[in-house]
């Protein structure tokens, strides 16, 4: 079985870059094939829509969702809409400003992974 891996990099976040080779590095895995779809450094919602109609497309069996502020409107929407397609998404992230977001984040359906260091 091989795995489809979806890697949605919104905005600028050095972390981004990294994802498809902390997978697969050497691009020599059989069990996994990755595609990544990218808005540039814009976090606007049709740079947002651009990007998850491409994954969406695609149809990864999961999806990564890497962004500056991962509670922001375009990120947020980014994982839902990934998410009411049927796919699960993983969150990557450098901050979450709020206690409530925090909260929020924590009690959802995706998993996340907080990278301070970014």
């Amino acid at each position: 079985m091989v795995v489809k891996v979806g890697v949605a990099k919104l905005g600028n976040i050095a972390s981004g870059v990294m994802v498809e080779l902390l997978l697969d590095e050497r691009a020599d895995r059989e069990d996994m094939i990755t595609f990544m779809a990218t808005s540039g450094t814009k976090l606007q919602p049709e740079d947002v829509d651009r990007v998850v109609s491409n994954l969406k497309a695609w149809g990864p069996d999961f999806a990564i969702v890497v962004s500056p502020n991962g509670v922001l409107p375009g990120p947020t929407g980014a994982r839902e809409a990934l998410a009411d397609a049927g796919i699960p998404v993983i969150v990557i992230t450098d901050d979450v400003t709020t206690k409530k977001e925090w909260a929020d984040l924590k009690e959802s359906k995706f998993g996340y992974i907080i990278q301070k260091a970014d």
